[in-house]
């Protein structure tokens, strides 16, 4: 469903597309660590679950401007592995970094909301057929830092991000994920099929 899986590490993850547990109406991604990485400290690991977004699709924020607008992502995250989750955005180029965390649990269908400042520095493209920004969870990772600010710096959650790769019995559920432009973030409406086959 356009996400794509980033391992880079000891670790081995998984996801498969079923029904969701909570509401067998809609679908979700279940994720399930398959080889543990018990300490994923080395530089340049990480493991993450990473959503493109076409150029065309975000033309309108204007990144890279003064006129750059804000944005707020909404999406259902639920695991055993309860903590500090990071969730950060890139440009193409992976030139511009912001992150922030979420607090997940294992309530069910936990819905989390992050509001994002537009960025008025940086390279961002708006074409078709292009990636114009990625939005990228964190399961674990090396590349902790300084969050809620825009920077060069490859950030990928704070020092007191989860290890979701410590144990096999590890599981989670992300459901469908809502970017909208401004600071509020509406009801979730999924794409009809129509627009999906539009799209492709």
């Amino acid at each position: 469903d356009g996400l794509t899986l980033v391992s880079v590490g000891a670790g081995v993850f998984k996801v498969r597309r079923l029904a969701n547990p909570t509401r067998p109406s809609k679908m979700c991604c279940e994720i399930t660590c398959t080889t543990i990485d018990a300490d994923p400290t080395t530089a340049g690991d990480r493991y993450e679950v990473l959503w493109p977004v076409e150029g065309s699709r975000v033309a309108t924020l204007e990144w890279g401007t003064a006129n750059a607008k804000s944005i707020t992502v909404k999406f259902p995250y639920t695991t055993n592995k309860t903590g500090v989750y990071g969730v950060f955005f890139t440009n193409s180029a992976a030139s511009r970094f912001y992150c922030t965390t979420i607090n997940a649990t294992s309530t069910s269908e936990q819905w989390h909301t992050v509001t994002i400042p537009g960025d008025i520095t940086g390279t961002w493209l708006y074409a078709n057929g292009t990636v114009g920004l990625y939005m990228n969870l964190t399961l674990a990772t090396a590349a902790t830092g300084t969050t809620e600010t825009w920077g060069t710096s490859v950030v990928r959650s704070s020092t007191a991000q989860t290890n979701f790769m410590s144990s096999t019995a590890n599981i989670a559920y992300l459901g469908e994920i809502q970017l909208v432009e401004g600071t509020v973030a509406g009801d979730s409406m999924p794409q009809s099929y129509a627009e999906a086959l539009r799209d492709c």
